[in-house]
């Protein structure tokens, strides 16, 4: 740790800029910020133990944030996601798995430790509708990441369709990976590489996925409450009392956005 100086933390960051990963090449300046907090912390406990004299990492290593035009953001657009849902359309019956689990998410704006930790009692076909009520983050399972479970409205003919599905499966996983196990990212962003490049749009990662659905119902004209309650974020106390709304709300927008994503709808 002694060796370890300014020049050295320069040239880590560098080299995170130009390192090739699942998402593509270079690791995004946020994301470089979170590696340097760590390290900024390590070296921090390391004075008070007397290791080292210094912190390497100073207010001038952090990075400035990226502004990024409209056309490079990590999302869809409304034409964007209607091109990709009729190719989606179309995998249906090759690649079950990866139909549902991507419509799931693109319709349900879930993100993706939520996505791969929804099990068979999670659905109900009844109103039908998806209980998010935990989530799982390596082999790490947790509630969600407001700390709350939710229900999210669904259109009935998806519910039938993964109703059909969990009755051709083996344990209580939804969306098992091919392999049986528990889905992982690098599989379902593969899946958004795929369909992107076959529908020919912009590629998008599981996150952007998320991304797309809270702008999806923005553009629909959905309220800044309304959307907290889809994607599951934190919000003040005053949401609480618009819960009852907010359900009656969502399942209107939900059966509009479906409607619209299968070509039954204006666009």
């Amino acid at each position: 740790m002694r060796d370890i100086g300014p020049r050295d933390v320069d040239n880590y960051k560098a080299a995170k800029r130009r390192e090739e990963h699942q998402y593509g090449v270079g690791f995004s300046p946020k994301t470089i910020n979170n590696h340097l907090a760590v390290l900024h912390r390590i070296f921090n406990k390391a004075m008070q133990y007397g290791v080292v004299e210094r912190n390497p990492v100073t207010k001038t290593s952090w990075m400035r944030a990226e502004t990024t035009p409209e056309e490079g953001r990590e999302w869809w657009t409304p034409d964007e996601e209607a091109k990709a849902m009729v190719t989606l359309l179309g995998w249906g019956d090759r690649e079950p798995l990866a139909y549902l689990a991507l419509t799931t998410q693109i319709l349900v704006g879930l993100r993706f430790c939520e996505l791969r930790a929804l099990e068979k009692r999670d659905l109900d076909v009844q109103v039908p509708g998806l209980w998010i009520r935990r989530a799982q983050a390596r082999k790490q399972i947790s509630t969600p990441k407001n700390k709350k479970a939710r229900f999210h409205i669904i259109p009935r003919d998806l519910a039938e369709e993964l109703r059909r599905w969990m009755l051709r499966t083996e344990g209580q996983l939804l969306f098992p990976d091919p392999r049986g196990g528990v889905l992982s990212n690098k599989v379902l962003n593969r899946w958004y590489r795929e369909l992107a490049a076959e529908a020919g749009v912009r590629r998008i990662t599981s996150h952007g996925a998320r991304h797309t659905a809270g702008s999806s119902y923005a553009v629909m004209g959905a309220g800044q409450k309304v959307i907290a309650a889809l994607l599951g974020h934190a919000d003040t106390a005053a949401t609480e009392r618009y819960t009852h709304v907010a359900r009656d709300a969502t399942a209107v927008l939900v059966e509009a956005r479906w409607a619209r994503l299968r070509g039954r709808g204006s666009t």
